[in-house]
């Protein structure tokens, strides 16, 4: 039993008119294809040099770290009073 009765809004509502594409959407012509060709290649530039960029923030985040990293080693090695922190690079003779 039903204390408050509800009526159906879909009843009461008129029907409306169908939905149509706009006209744009329905062209199918070549001019439209040539003007997809060219936005599909845009794209793809557009596409390759966004993974040209976070290839290098990759890589340039990689490096940070590892500076980071190597700086952090010699300031501890400081702070504990060794003097020869540094790592050396020594090209030693070829035998």
């Amino acid at each position: 039993m039903t204390v408050i009765p509800f009526r159906n809004r879909r009843l009461l509502r008129p029907p409306g008119r169908p939905v149509e594409p706009p006209p744009a959407l329905a062209q199918t012509s070549v001019a439209a294809s040539e003007d997809d060709a060219e936005f599909y290649r845009i794209r793809a530039r557009q596409n390759w040099a966004v993974l040209a960029l976070v290839v290098m923030l990759v890589v340039g985040g990689a490096w940070l770290i590892d500076r980071l990293a190597t700086f952090s080693r010699a300031l501890a090695c400081y702070e504990f009073g060794h003097r020869n922190c540094m790592a050396l690079k020594i090209d030693l003779p070829p035998r």
